[in-house]
């Protein structure tokens, strides 16, 4: 599922190469860099698309690399070539269970994760992926062509059983738990599905990946961005931090799937003095400083404004929770600077909620 080795010389073909290739990784980039930067709900759906991104960042630039510098300029040995071809099918491996995950998350059924039948599943995968390292290194010929040049038949043929079988499973999911999305997201996951299972189709009859792989996964991930992950919905404007309805959606999802929880609940004294001194108009200025602020010592993935100057912070385990409750309590948060004043702030704890 590897492109064929490419001969010097390629004129044009080459330098078109070339450019679609380095497009891919810049809007890959790009993608990764974006949401990376944003402020994004610790949902189980955002944590796989990052790993998406890097996985096909890394597999499209490995290959532009080896194609367009590598192959042409240092003409390396067979064995460096198997090496770098079998980094990037791994990536592709895993980016597509990744996809799988991902249908899973969006579903609502991560809890399959813990049948017997996924963990055989795993297991395969895992073997194929072993298989696809080690194989040109230790003999594999039938799975490896001798010149290690390429995957042979059954290299390929499994590789991409491998890869139709994460896609037919997501259709699965999709089509057994339309309930759970709007209209649009499930012809859109059943759409990207069906492109990919074609594409698929078309490396197995060609025996090599092609350009347009590359350029349906990144068509994809910007798909996925646009529907998927844009949660302006979820920020409060005035104090830039998550609202009350990004943290029901995150607890919504802990609870789901009996994942441990601590909310440490924080209301700012000393603020009413500063809204008088600098005006009600100021108040936006107060929350955004103490959002910031919390966002700071908190990590801003955490932080939830829920009302006025009313905050709760998320944290996965009770120590962590209580650290950042003495931590805040001992008067890290001192002041914030207001319109030129400094207005002395403390901290106040009504409790700490967990869950599992």
């Amino acid at each position: 599922m590897l492109f064929k080795p490419q001969k010097r010389g390629m004129g044009d073909n080459m330098d078109l190469y070339m450019a679609y290739g380095i497009l891919i990784v810049i809007l890959a980039g790009s993608l990764l860099l974006l949401f990376v930067l944003k402020n994004w709900l610790l949902l189980q759906k955002n944590r796989i698309y990052i790993k998406m991104l890097f996985l096909l960042l890394i597999a499209a630039a490995s290959e532009l690399a080896w194609r367009n510098f590598l192959l042409v300029f240092l003409q390396p040995e067979a064995v460096l070539e198997a090496l770098i071809r079998a980094v990037v099918s791994i990536c592709i491996l895993f980016l597509f269970y990744q996809i799988f995950l991902y249908d899973m998350a969006l579903t609502h059924k991560m809890e399959l994760k813990k049948t017997g039948f996924f963990r055989f599943f795993y297991c395969i995968f895992m073997l194929v992926s072993v298989l696809t390292a080690v194989s040109p290194f230790l003999g594999g010929s039938w799975f490896y062509n001798k010149n290690l040049h390429n995957y042979n038949l059954w290299g390929n043929f499994l590789q991409i059983l491998t890869l139709l079988f994460c896609l037919c499973a997501g259709i699965y999911l999709v089509i057994r738990n339309k309930g759970v999305l709007d209209r649009k997201a499930y012809y859109l996951l059943l759409a990207v599905h069906y492109l990919l299972i074609i594409d698929l189709n078309m490396q197995l009859v060609l025996n090599t990946r092609n350009l347009v792989s590359y350029l349906a996964l990144s068509a994809v991930m910007v798909l996925y961005y646009y529907f998927f992950h844009r949660n302006g919905k979820y920020i409060s404007k005035s104090s830039g931090c998550f609202n009350g309805e990004g943290l029901r959606e995150v607890l919504s999802e802990k609870m789901r799937y009996g994942e441990a929880y601590y909310c440490l609940k924080i209301s700012f004294g000393g603020l009413e003095s500063g809204k008088s001194a600098c005006g009600g108009e100021k108040l936006a200025q107060l929350q955004k400083k103490a959002g910031t602020a919390l966002k700071r010592y908190c990590g801003r993935h955490n932080v939830y404004h829920m009302e006025d100057l009313g905050y709760e912070v998320m944290f996965g385990s009770r120590k962590k929770a209580e650290y950042m409750q003495k931590s805040l309590g001992q008067g890290i948060l001192q002041y914030l600077d207001i319109a030129d004043k400094q207005i002395s702030v403390l901290c106040n704890f009504s409790s700490i909620c967990s869950g599992k």
